[in-house]
């Protein structure tokens, strides 16, 4: 249903809220899709920081069904962000010295 309220819809795609467009081409996990009039198109990450992509007229976006993994492990990175559960280390990494300069 979400991405039938788009104005322009791909159904072959999952529409995704700006925000997590914007992390997803932060981080490089998955390729980010505009929906546009004409079709999806896919964004390079440096081009939506460069162009000024968020102040644009079309701001819906979309992720393929094959990166929705990349979506899942964004969320989990933000639970955890969002609770404080960091990842832990692992023992033998706990406490190695710093290198000396």
């Amino acid at each position: 249903q979400y991405m039938e309220a788009a104005q322009n819809p791909d159904m072959d795609k999952y529409r995704i809220p700006q925000g997590t467009a914007k992390q997803m081409l932060l981080y490089d996990e998955a390729p980010v899709y505009r929906l546009l009039p004409s079709g999806s198109e896919k964004i390079a990450p440096i081009a939506a920081i460069s162009t000024g992509l968020w102040y644009e007229n079309y701001r819906e976006f979309a992720i393929a069904p094959e990166d929705l993994g990349a979506l899942d492990k964004l969320i989990r990175r933000e639970t955890d962000r969002l609770t404080g559960n960091l990842p832990q280390l692992h023992k033998n990494e706990e406490r190695r010295p710093a290198p000396e300069r």
